[in-house]
């Protein structure tokens, strides 16, 4: 804590400055240069404080906003920050009741074949039913999640209620044989130690098989340590569900990664079709194209995401994008909307067949899910 005494606040910005290129000189420890640098929050007496513990209470909190907002920057507190603070903490707080007192709630997005829009597989998407604040989507409160850890709990929701909802359509005669559910791991998720033994007690408890389920994960996820994401993919392999690489082309992943990591499908970043028809030099439908034959190549399957219109469908059916999801197709909704797509589905499926094996020709093929076998990285 630095404590300046000053008549005229317009100086701080160049002793604030003086700080960070102080403290981001290199220095010799342990026998090697280790360069560090600083955020810094800065409060004013002009603010009217009755304490000092005012006073670091919202220093504190412009250095957080600073760390937020990069690195090595600073930031002085004003009266919104305080607001955006206690803000964070309600909903933080409202959060973790909605949790454990059935507030929260599952839509799903059906994924579909772009050819004739038939669905493969189901997105499952978290809602919170916040009091006084309606229906909200998750971009409200996820981050806040991430930040308190309540991920876990919430994710560990999911899947149970994922879960549940894939008996009472099995019980229903409405999830054909090759219908799967798609759920998102988050970075905590997907890192904590205890991933695998949680995902298992929810099968076992629920009574569903891994094989119905999907994972997926973004770039970033994986890529922040490669070869321990081989090992986890692997495990959820082994247990029959399948992983989805999601928002591809907005991370990190080499090609080298793509190569031997055991993913299934890569999910095309949303901002990717969006930009279709505003694309004056074609380079969103080049990229479009090239990672679609890219994956296909590699045995992977491809989805678009954010498909909303029927231009952006034909113009990705002619890139050679096999799967789309987006509003074109259906809005996420609750499942009691879907049963009936959803019981359309398994009478055509049925439909199929039968004639298949009636026909001359003998008895309809169906090819098994692709699952590449990953070699043991390099290095």
């Amino acid at each position: 804590a630095v404590l300046l005494d000053m008549l005229d606040v317009a100086p701080v910005d160049h002793v604030v400055d003086r700080l960070l290129r102080s403290l981001a000189q290199p220095y010799p420890l342990g026998g090697n240069d280790v360069v560090v640098t600083a955020s810094i929050g800065v409060a004013s007496s002009a603010t009217g404080y009755e304490s000092p513990e005012e006073v670091l209470r919202d220093a504190d909190i412009a250095m957080y906003q600073a760390k937020a907002a990069g690195r090595g920057t600073f930031a002085t507190f004003d009266a919104s920050m305080r607001l955006k603070v206690l803000d964070r903490l309600k909903t933080e707080t409202e959060l973790r009741y909605a949790i454990d007192h059935g507030q929260l709630e599952l839509h799903y997005q059906p994924m579909v074949r772009m050819c004739d829009q038939r669905v493969t597989s189901l997105e499952a998407l978290v809602r919170w039913r916040r009091p006084g604040h309606g229906l909200i989507g998750p971009a409200e409160f996820l981050e806040v999640a991430e930040d308190s850890g309540l991920i876990v709990p919430l994710g560990r929701w999911v899947l149970s209620e994922s879960c549940r909802q894939i008996v009472a359509w099995e019980r229903e005669g409405r999830m054909g044989p090759a219908l799967r559910l798609s759920v998102n791991l988050s970075h905590r998720e997907f890192w904590d130690a205890r991933l695998i033994p949680q995902i298992e007690e929810v099968l076992n408890n629920e009574g569903v098989s891994a094989e119905r389920l999907i994972f997926e994960i973004t770039e970033g996820v994986i890529m922040n340590d490669p070869e321990r994401a081989l090992g986890l993919i692997q495990a959820l392999h082994d247990r029959g569900a399948l992983v989805y690489i999601d928002d591809f082309g907005t991370g990190q992943t080499s090609l080298e990664a793509l190569h031997w990591l055991p993913v299934d499908a890569l999910k095309i970043d949303r901002g990717f079709v969006a930009r279709l028809k505003q694309d004056p030099d074609g380079r969103a439908a080049e990229l479009v194209r090239v990672i679609t034959a890219l994956a296909m190549n590699l045995g992977l399957d491809v989805i678009c995401e954010g498909v909303e219109t029927s231009w952006q469908a034909e113009f990705l059916r002619e890139l050679g994008c096999p799967l789309g999801q987006g509003y074109l197709f259906s809005p996420p909704a609750p499942a009691a909307q879907l049963s009936p797509l959803l019981a359309a589905e398994v009478a055509t499926t049925t439909a199929e067949v039968a004639t298949a094996t009636t026909a001359p020709g003998g008895p309809l093929v169906r090819r098994p899910d692709r699952r590449p076998v990953a070699p043991t990285p390099r290095g």
